[in-house]
């Protein structure tokens, strides 16, 4: 339809021009030009006519040439963008006089549609560069490469969006160790009481340092605080057991000792405390040099009550000569102190098997005191069922003592093979004690039978724990170790 409407337009003009000749040559008609003067005219007619019609060939084809050239340009720009974004792009050959504009307008608008998306992946990729160097920034780590200048393809994008959010993950997690990390040491020192006279971590939220080495930093510090804490407890633990024993030498009343420990409660952690401990103990130090033979005199029954419990010879007491001497001083204090504390060691060493040893002698002391009373004649006047209640508690403390006595001989075994030497009671090792127990027992019933063979009255019993007798039983021997040490002060 459009071919039909230029072609009547072209008919129109030819109208047009010929009426327009027709018009001048009715003007010249009435004029009275003549021919040769008509032909002049109609020359410069038809020269203005064709100067016309060239001048708008000349600038239709310019328009036809730019149009052209800009296809060219285009297409290249196309071709270069297609190569940036890294996509696949097939154009057609440029065919001159075939739908130039149609061609030129849809490379205008390829061109918009690429430009936008090298635009837009430009822009993604500063804003995920921006993200990302500022984490690297807090984790010390390295940036993303992306070659400055050029357009990141897609696989680009999507990689570095995912070291974004990976990056953001781990930001997030040193940030949570980090801050937990922190409030432990702030805790730390104010349990210290460091809070003030030393300087804390700091959190600084987005900007806060969180590579690796500040990290390792921060846990060096809170295992340094732990260390000092340790220090201080174990300082502070030595300091109460020093006031702890001097109180109880010293006889401190009991409102005495609340007060100090509400001085205690008042001061500031745990370096506060120590203070306060540290005064108490040198105020007890003090009083204790005004109370010499009052604290010596309380050392001694400390150590003769330790003595007991190690079972301690009279022999192996006295080689201690401090305990007799009455020259109250300092040096002799000191002496009966250090001879506690080694008595207590050697007394914590051998706990089990001493206490063990304890209950032996009282099941002991028991099974005399009703073998006894079996040989007392005037037990027969018994009413109510008594001799039977004895004799099945003898029954069952012979079994007590029997069990007691295997559970001793194998952690004596056990105890003198981890320590290498003899473990001993009163000088004794502990199949020895106990089988001269039996020994004097067994000696014990033979006079008696003898006696009454005799006619004679029993002898009286000798006290439990001096007159040990073996019963019938075989016992196993505890094998002695080749190096003979002896433990809890049992020295010769």
């Amino acid at each position: 339809m459009g071919g039909r409407r230029s072609e009547v337009l072209s008919s129109q003009v030819v109208n047009s021009v010929q009426r327009a000749l027709a018009r001048l040559s009715e003007i010249w008609d009435a004029l009275g030009i003549a021919d040769e003067r008509r032909v002049e005219r109609v020359e410069v007619v038809r020269r203005h006519t064709e100067e016309l019609l060239l001048n708008m060939i000349s600038e239709e084809e310019f328009t036809k040439a730019s149009v052209e050239q800009g296809i060219v340009s285009q297409r290249a720009e196309v071709l270069v963008l297609c190569r940036e974004l890294g996509t696949e792009e097939n154009e057609p050959e440029l065919q001159p006089g075939i739908m130039l504009l149609q061609q030129d307008k849809g490379l205008r608008l390829r061109l918009q549609e690429l430009r936008a998306v090298k635009e837009e992946r430009l822009l993604t990729l500063r804003s995920l560069q921006g993200r990302d160097q500022a984490l690297c920034a807090q984790l010390c780590a390295t940036p993303y490469y992306v070659p400055s200048g050029a357009v990141p393809s897609e696989e680009q994008l999507r990689e570095l969006e995912e070291q974004v959010l990976a990056r953001e993950q781990e930001r997030d997690r040193r940030a949570k160790a980090c801050a937990h990390t922190c409030a432990q040491i702030k805790e730390l020192l104010r349990v210290t009481g460091e809070g003030e006279s030393e300087q804390g971590p700091e959190e600084d939220g987005e900007e806060e340092d969180l590579s690796p080495g500040h990290l390792q930093a921060l846990q060096d510090q809170l295992q340094q605080v732990r260390g000092r804490r340790e220090v201080l407890l174990g300082a502070l633990e030595g300091l109460q057991e020093q006031v702890n024993e001097l109180w109880q030498r010293l006889g401190t009343e009991e409102p005495e000792e609340q007060c100090f420990r509400k001085q205690v409660a008042d001061a500031k952690g745990l370096a506060g405390q120590l203070l306060v401990w540290e005064k108490e103990l040198d105020r007890l130090k003090e009083k204790k040099r005004a109370q010499l033979k009052e604290v010596t005199l309380k050392a001694r029954q400390e150590l003769e009550l330790y003595w007991d419990k190690c079972h301690y010879t009279a022999e192996q007491r006295a080689a201690f000569s401090p305990f007799h001497s009455s020259d109250f001083t300092e040096e002799l204090l000191s002496q009966h102190d250090q001879e506690v504390v080694r008595v207590k060691m050697d007394y914590e060493r051998c706990r089990a098997l001493l206490e063990a040893a304890g209950r032996w002698d009282s099941l002991w002391a028991r099974f005399m005191e009703l073998e006894t009373n079996a040989n007392n004649p005037n037990r027969f006047n018994n009413r109510g069922g008594a001799l039977l209640k004895e004799g099945q508690e003898r029954a069952r403390v012979l079994k007590l003592l029997s069990k007691l006595e295997e559970e001793m001989r194998r952690e004596a075994e056990t105890w003198e093979v981890q320590q290498g030497s003899s473990f001993l009671l009163k000088g004794r090792r502990l199949q020895d004690y106990v089988g001269e127990h039996w020994e004097e027992h067994k000696r014990q019933r033979e006079r008696e039978k003898a006696n009454r063979g005799k006619g004679e009255t029993p002898l009286k019993r000798p006290a439990p724990s001096s007159a040990p007798a073996p019963s019938n039983k075989t016992r196993k021997v505890i094998s002695a170790p080749t190096k003979h040490v002896y433990p809890l002060g049992c020295h010769n």
